[in-house]
């Protein structure tokens, strides 16, 4: 994965994206303005991504597949299967992402897990997908990379198996990270009530 980076993990985005929109993302520049980028074709249980080239013609880059009985989302970029599965690590529920170039993982961020930040195995932060479904105009993926269109690609793939795909992965861990929150309160509210039984 190291390979296709220019550069190391810079302050501001590298590029911005938005979406999904009406089945599309788009490039969003400085000024707000945006630009096709990727077509999404949705089926029942399987959505087809394409980047749309300059000619306005469209090559396929991906392929995410949904099984809704066992809640398992299989995804392919070109002619490579990433392995998607999500577990516990210490005290957040993330979703790994095995690829060709190496292992990367979505975790929350903020308070309500508002956002997904993309990073890879040296933890560094690749990129910052907003999720949440109160702002639902602002989707903006942020890629903090120079990056070759392969690894945009591939990030943009994630992204969109995370978010239309991944639903219930999304929601699994808003409700575990609350739950944690709502749990820490209310230790921590029952630990001050005990302190102050002994204390008084």
């Amino acid at each position: 994965m190291c390979s296709l980076f220019r550069s190391r993990p810079q302050g501001g985005p590298f590029i911005t994206l938005n979406g999904p929109e009406n089945n599309t993302v788009y490039t969003k520049d400085a000024q707000g303005g945006k630009t096709p980028r990727y077509i999404i074709d949705k089926l029942k249980n399987e959505r087809k991504i394409y980047r749309i080239l300059p000619e306005g013609k469209r090559t396929p880059i991906g392929t995410i597949e949904i099984s809704s009985v066992r809640g398992v989302t299989h995804v392919w970029v070109g002619d490579w299967e990433l392995s998607f599965s999500r577990q516990w690590y210490g005290a957040e529920y993330r979703v790994f992402v095995r690829t060709h170039m190496g292992q990367m993982y979505w975790a929350p961020t903020g308070i309500i897990g508002e956002a997904m930040v993309l990073k890879d195995s040296q933890r560094r932060t690749l990129a910052r997908y907003n999720t949440s479904s109160i702002s639902w105009g602002n989707r903006d993926l942020e890629i903090f990379v120079e990056a070759d269109d392969t690894l945009i690609d591939l990030i943009v793939v994630c992204a969109v198996a995370l978010k239309g795909g991944g639903r219930r992965i999304l929601a699994t861990i808003r409700l575990l990270r609350n739950g944690k929150l709502n749990n820490r309160f209310i230790l921590a509210w029952l630990f001050c009530l005990i302190f102050a039984f002994f204390v008084v």
